[in-house]
């Protein structure tokens, strides 16, 4: 396997759907990776790997107005899109404060 699936938009992980055929059941995997010849690598449910063309293959992209819809990676890729704004951006942690001093009662003494 060689090249990154980035470039085309995807990330290794990420779920994907595909027909075998025009009209067939939907397929769901996770992409693996890139193939040379450019198809997409691509782990079934059943643990097989696929390598499939970005024509025929989907990934979860949001529309206008931000839902998550099935799009065909060659069109998302063709697209002009910034990914990472999608992303949270990490959060520093807060400074650590002093505790606060809780009121104490005097302690108890056994006879």
């Amino acid at each position: 396997m060689t090249g990154d699936p980035a470039d085309l938009g995807l990330r290794v992980g990420e779920p994907v759907r595909w027909r075998r055929h025009d009209g067939g059941h939907w397929q769901e995997g996770t992409v693996i990776g890139l193939e040379r010849d450019g198809s997409i690598a691509v782990r079934d449910a059943d643990g097989a790997w696929r390598s499939l063309v970005a024509d025929r293959l989907e990934a979860r992209r949001p529309n206008p107005r931000g839902r998550l819809r099935w799009q065909v990676v060659a069109d998302a890729a063709a697209a002009p899109a910034q990914l990472t704004l999608w992303e949270p951006a990490p959060q520093p942690r807060p400074a650590r404060s002093r505790p606060h001093t809780k009121a104490l009662r005097p302690r108890l003494r056994a006879r």
